[in-house]
C-alpha cells in the first residue's frame, strides 16, 4: 500500500483529480447494477410483490375515504 501512495504522491494534481473523478463514476456504475440486481430479485419474490401490492392498494383505498371531496 506504500508503494501506491508513494506513486500518488509523485502524480501531478490534476491527474489526481481524474482518477478520484473516475473513481467516483466508477463506484456510480457499480452501485447501480447492484441496485439494477435488488430490484430484480425483488421483483422475482412474488409473495413480497403480493403483499406490496395489498399493502399499496390498502393505502389508495385510505386516502380514498379520508378524502371529502372523493365520492363513495
Amino acid at each position: 500500500m506504500k508503494e501506491i501512495e508513494e506513486a500518488i504522491d509523485r502524480l501531478p494534481l490534476e491527474d489526481i483529480r481524474r482518477i478520484a473523478q473516475w473513481l467516483r463514476d466508477r463506484e456510480k456504475t457499480r452501485q447501480g447494477e447492484c441496485l439494477g440486481t435488488a430490484y430484480r430479485e425483488m421483483a422475482l419474490d412474488t409473495e413480497r410483490e403480493r403483499d406490496a401490492l395489498e399493502w399499496s392498494e390498502g393505502v389508495i383505498g385510505d386516502i380514498a375515504t379520508d378524502r371529502p371531496d372523493v365520492p363513495r
